[in-house]
């Protein structure tokens, strides 16, 4: 396992050295969005639009109800 320290916005080269099970620390603006939105986003992809300019190269946290808060207000996943 490797771990990384990555600034958004990523670059492709950034993205093809990741393995599953490495550690990603990401620094910069992060988008949060729940379920509608994946799909607005899906929807928008599909049909042969470009998603907006600021999300190219940037990171989705999904931020749904499928996660809840610890003691400390961190989320944590269900």
């Amino acid at each position: 396992m490797a771990i990384y320290e990555l600034t958004l916005p990523l670059q492709d080269a950034d993205v093809e050295k990741l393995a599953v099970g490495d550690a990603v620390y990401l620094y910069g603006t992060l988008c949060t969005a729940r379920d509608m939105a994946h799909l607005q986003m899906r929807e928008r992809v599909e049909s042969g639009k470009q998603l907006p300019e600021q999300m190219k190269g940037g990171a989705i946290f999904h931020a749904g109800p499928v996660m809840i808060k610890d003691a400390e207000n961190n989320c944590n996943y269900t």
